[in-house]
């Protein structure tokens, strides 16, 4: 739980005083200090919600013939092929939405 609080007083202080930031470079800095920390918390969550344990399962068991979104095979392959653990895949997955997100927010 502390995490969360964590993360709302982090997120809120940040797009406060992005609000405020005069100059470009100082906002720059502010995101992607926020990206950083963002990513990090959400992509190295191990065993949180219910959807961890299926793609923990693809990843290490990439082979089986299933029905699985082709991005998610190809990402897996790669960082199976770096011998990157299970939850590198989390962590690539974060950073793809919040890059995204913010490419949208600008």
């Amino acid at each position: 739980m502390h995490i969360y609080i964590f993360l709302i007083f982090f997120s809120v202080t940040t797009f406060f005083l992005l609000r405020f930031a005069k100059n470009a470079q100082i906002k720059n800095v502010l995101v992607l200090l926020w990206l950083i920390v963002i990513v990090f918390i959400s992509g190295f969550r191990v065993d949180l919600g219910q959807d961890y344990a299926g793609y923990q399962s693809i990843y290490n068991n990439i082979d089986v013939r299933e029905s699985v979104e082709p991005f998610l095979v190809i990402l897996a392959k790669i960082l199976n092929y770096f011998y990157l653990p299970d939850v590198s895949l989390f962590f690539v997955f974060s950073l793809f939405t919040f890059f995204f997100l913010l490419k949208y927010l600008r």
